[in-house]
């Protein structure tokens, strides 16, 4: 475990990169996260250019967990429309 919380504390900060990916990009939100929240997907959504946000109601931060149905199928929708 400490291994793979200082891996992530040492990886390359891309934060100011996502403007550059050109890939299609999808974010699957609960409505109901507060960790890191709707607002924090919604800014990460909005500054890489071919992102899709997509809210799921009455779920938390733990989306294909707690509905994994409409998550599957929030994913299968956006990989039908590539």
């Amino acid at each position: 475990m400490l291994a793979a919380i200082r891996s992530i504390m040492a990886r390359d900060d891309v934060t100011s990169r996502r403007g550059q990916i050109s890939a299609p990009a999808l974010r699957i939100v609960g409505e109901e996260d507060r960790d890191p929240g709707v607002l924090a997907s919604v800014t990460l959504a909005a500054r890489i250019p071919r992102a899709r946000l997509i809210a799921l109601p009455d779920i938390g931060h733990l989306a294909p967990f707690e509905q994994p149905d409409a998550f599957e199928s929030a994913l299968l929708r956006f990989l039908t429309d590539l």
